[in-house]
């Protein structure tokens, strides 16, 4: 069986159901991990550090640290979690709560 179908007509069809997949959130651009502008990245192969410039689809673009600008796979990337310092009032504060609760248990 041949089907006659013009290319303008397989054109409309196809951007149809492209819309349709759009619409329904079913497309997206990238797999894996996506990084936003400002993250702070690590490159897991070498463990350089550095700042998200530009995402893009399966990487993104790192100026690192040393101020060197690449283009880096998500599959190499990791996110910086950052660690947060305690404050010395809030130190001084567990102090105070560990020495209370050891003088309770005794």
């Amino acid at each position: 069986m041949k089907l006659n179908i013009t290319k303008a007509h397989l054109q409309r069809i196809i951007a149809e159901e492209y819309q349709k997949l759009s619409d329904a959130g079913l497309l997206t651009e990238a797999e894996g991990d996506v990084f936003n502008e400002g993250d702070k990245v690590v490159d897991d192969r070498n463990n350089d550090t550095g700042t998200v410039v530009s995402p893009m689809a399966n990487g993104a673009v790192v100026e690192l640290e040393d101020g060197r600008t690449v283009k880096v796979r998500s599959k190499f990337l990791s996110l910086v979690e950052e660690s947060v310092e305690p404050s010395l009032d809030e130190i001084r504060q567990l102090i105070k709560d560990e020495i209370s609760a050891d003088l309770r248990s005794e």
